[in-house]
């Protein structure tokens, strides 16, 4: 569809912030909200007349130079179209700029004022302080022997197989439960919750055998407290929640009501003398038989537990092959200039050389002026080209070097 002026006008009378760019055969509108470039009807047939009447002072009877010079014009209305036609696509694919909100602050774990030394029950702290010999003797610590530190009980319901070790380690083999027993699809009446839970730091630095009082206690799991943690399960209600992990959504998002496995600790090192591969959407059924579906899950790295500015990770090849083609357009672009230059300079000197020999060069000149301008407008037109080839919103992107599945922040 054609642009007029009078749609200019209409366009700016509804809010629209267009902007004229004025240059000698090369006059536009951009509209600065949305960056678009509009070539108007009149500036088309303005800018072609701009060209004919800077080239109206040549005056030569040579035939191959009037061929010339009307094949250059025949060559800026063939152009401008196809030119107009690329603006027009590039305007559709161009990303819209969003700005990516965090819906959810990092996890809540324990403030410094609140981790006070653990409690260990009367007996062992009647030998520590009593009994300094026996302490070196047979709780020293040295050469992974006993050492007295508090060995919390864990809160163990019916449904849970307990093996604890004598230095706050627990593996807990029962029901879908990141807490205490109310948490997690294990606490309602539902099959297909299984959870093996691997804990290494039950409570972490409030870990505690005996109370305030000296009364014994029992210790729930806490995502916020324990020190170290492998939580693996058939069916959680949703991994990434409060009642979980409270993790960021990311573009991943969240996943109700799936299997899942959590690993957390201070320091999580993965090492894999022969390679790690992290492959998402593998299948077509998830853990409890549901069909997933055919679209393609990405993998997202989120630092500081905050999806704010994550972004598509970059991909090397396509990278390189868009900047590559950037340089090999910029090298066009820098020889064409140069040719403008040298035509520019010859039509200056022409008007002094009483030699002839500068209008001799012009004449030579002008006879590839027609190429040489087609040259550019091709060139504006593969610029063009080449920002479609790698633009967000275009899937059929040849050389797109963003993921359209993994993220990074």
């Amino acid at each position: 569809m054609t642009t007029t002026e009078s749609d200019i006008e209409k366009l700016r009378e509804e809010g629209a912030n267009i902007t004229l760019i004025e240059e000698p055969g090369s006059n536009r509108y951009v509209n600065t909200d949305t960056g678009e470039i509009i070539i108007t009807s009149e500036q088309e047939a303005a800018n072609t007349d701009s060209i004919r009447s800077s080239l109206s002072f040549i005056q030569s009877d040579d035939e191959e130079t009037q061929e010339a010079l009307e094949n250059l014009v025949t060559v800026i209305e063939e152009t401008e179209d196809e030119l107009k036609e690329s603006l027009d696509i590039l305007n559709q694919t161009e990303p819209d700029d969003v700005t990516n909100i965090p819906i959810r602050p990092p996890g809540n774990g324990p403030v410094v004022d609140s981790i006070n030394p653990g409690l260990m029950a009367e007996s062992k702290e009647n030998i520590v302080q009593n009994f300094a010999e026996r302490v070196a003797a047979e709780f020293s610590g040295f050469f992974n022997s006993k050492i007295l530190e508090p060995n919390p009980i864990y809160y163990a319901t019916d449904a849970e197989d307990i093996i604890q070790g004598k230095h706050n380690t627990v593996i807990i083999q029962g029901r879908d439960r990141p807490r205490g027993p109310d948490s997690g699809t294990g606490a309602e009446p539902r099959t297909g919750t299984g959870c093996i839970d691997i804990v290494a730091g039950l409570s972490g630095p409030l870990a505690r055998e005996v109370d305030k009082n000296g009364d014994k206690v029992y210790t729930n799991k806490s995502p916020e407290l324990d020190a170290a943690r492998i939580y693996i399960t058939q069916n959680a209600e949703d991994i990434d929640s409060e009642e979980y992990f409270n993790l960021a959504a990311g573009k991943v998002g969240y996943r109700k009501n799936n299997s899942a496995i959590m690993i957390k600790a201070d320091s999580v090192r993965l090492v894999g003398n022969e390679g790690i591969k992290l492959v998402t959407s593998g299948d077509s059924f998830n853990g409890l038989g549901y069909y997933i579906g055919l679209g393609v899950q990405g993998v997202d790295i989120i630092a500081g537990n905050n999806d704010y500015g994550l972004e598509p990770m970059t991909k090397a090849d396509s990278l390189t092959k868009v900047l590559d083609n950037l340089v090999e357009l910029l090298a066009d672009s820098q020889a064409s200039t140069a040719y403008l230059y040298e035509l520019l300079v010859t039509i200056m000197v022409c008007f002094v050389d009483v030699s002839g020999n500068s209008y001799k060069k012009l004449v030579t000149l002008l006879q590839r002026l027609p190429i040489e301008v087609k040259n550019l407008k091709e060139q504006e037109k593969n610029f063009v080209k080449h920002k479609i080839n790698y633009s967000q919103k275009n899937p059929w992107g040849a050389w797109r070097f963003d993921s359209r599945f993994n993220n990074v922040n």
